[in-house]
């Protein structure tokens, strides 16, 4: 099959190679549908290819421009739509690939299958379930968000008025895609929930390169008890796991977290200054972005896994976790009981205190983790890319009789 896959990752050429779990499962898919015989085209940003190249992605063709420097009012948003359209070639393919819900995303893959007039795949990865309804968007768009200074949030207003309009924008375009991959149950609810025909709708995953995790050297020495792995940002609740940690040093003194992952801005010098003020300087480890090989070799030198996120559609890092031998901890969210069952322990979204004691817990029983450690190998193993992406494949070819 020759597919044409939409990706413009609207960063510019000279970014911090920094990823989001959905672009690095376009990459992983795309690589797969490229080993099964597929050929592949890619049109996106200049980062967008670079991102590829860095993980072992080689389309048969790439259409690549620059976004816009110009920040004006979201005015951006439409001068980079317009640069991304003019790139789609007059080639004749099977489908059209869109891998990610994002407004950019959407509206330049139904472009493309206006222009090609070809049917079009979508993969839907987050969907907040305030984004029902268009009003609770725009609500949840001017709430004061209490992870940001209050100067920061009203002057971002408008921008967020603007964002939850293409969100609007965005929903509508999805019902015109004749394939939707949702991510898990949970996302596949929402989506039945905005009217998108539920024939049009599969269930699918994300995935993880289970046997290439499994493979790198493990490390006898447990050099942390915990660690979370994620971006640095508000919903993924890393202020919730530095003030439980700060509990747990309570008890364990010596107590070690390590935290991997990207952040910036008034999020992540919250986060810093609690521990400043703390003093768990010696406690708390921030590393920042990682490559993929330290990800696992650190989440491998770690006890225990802990994710206190308030909001996920797929717990990918939760299977890197497992794959990784850690026995997981997490805030309780539906779509964890989802895939996950009795198999990891929860702890109610907020409740600091018991996320606290839940860790401690953990940590003194060992029988435990070598239980959930079993457990958790052979939940990972289900996940593995190669399994997902001809998952995908099989899909597409009945769905769209190719």
């Amino acid at each position: 099959m020759k597919i044409l896959c939409i990706f413009p990752v609207l960063r510019h050429a000279n970014s911090e190679l920094t990823f989001t779990g959905a672009e690095r499962q376009f990459i992983e898919i795309c690589k797969r549908w490229i080993k099964f015989g597929s050929n592949v085209d890619i049109i996106g940003t200049h980062f967008s290819i670079k991102l590829c190249k860095a993980f072992g992605l080689e389309a048969e063709e790439t259409y690549k421009c620059e976004p816009t420097f110009l920040k004006f009012a979201g005015i951006e948003s439409f001068i980079d739509l317009h640069k991304i359209c003019k790139l789609i070639p007059p080639k004749r393919y099977d489908f059209i690939y869109c891998p990610n819900e994002p407004f950019e995303y959407v509206v330049c893959s139904v472009i493309a299958k206006r222009k090609l007039k070809l049917p079009l795949v979508a993969s839907v990865n987050l969907y907040h379930p305030r984004d029902v309804k268009m009003w609770e968007s725009f609500k949840m768009a001017i709430e004061y968000a209490p992870y940001r200074g209050i100067r920061v949030h009203l002057k971002s207003v408008p921008q967020k008025l603007l964002f939850a309009f293409k969100k609007g924008i965005r929903t509508s375009l999805l019902k015109k895609a004749d394939l939707i991959f949702a991510i898990s149950k949970y996302v596949k609810n929402l989506l039945l929930k905005v009217g998108i025909d539920k024939r049009r709708i599969y269930e699918t995953s994300s995935g993880i390169a289970y046997n290439e995790i499994r493979s790198i050297s493990s490390f006898h020495s447990k050099k942390f008890d915990a660690c979370f792995l994620g971006a640095i940002i508000p919903r993924k609740g890393v202020l919730d796991l530095v003030r439980a940690w700060d509990k747990v040093t309570e008890v364990k003194p010596n107590a070690k977290l390590v935290i991997i992952g990207h952040g910036a801005g008034y999020y992540k010098k919250r986060i810093e200054k609690f521990i400043l003020d703390h003093n768990l300087q010696k406690n708390v480890v921030m590393t920042g972005f990682v490559t993929e090989e330290k990800k696992y070799a650190l989440l491998k030198q770690s006890r225990i896994f802990i994710m206190p996120s308030f909001l996920e559609a797929c717990p990918l890092v939760i299977w890197e976790a497992m794959a990784c031998g850690l026995p997981v901890i997490a805030y309780k969210l539906s779509v964890y009981e989802e895939f996950f069952g009795d198999n990891i322990i929860y702890v109610n979204k907020g409740d600091v205190k018991g996320l606290a004691s839940e860790i401690l817990e953990l940590l003194k029983d060992e029988e435990l983790q070598q239980k959930m450690r079993q457990v958790g190998y052979k939940i990972a193993e289900k996940y593995d890319w190669d399994n997902v992406a001809r998952r995908q494949l099989e899909i597409i070819r009945k769905y769209l009789r190719l």
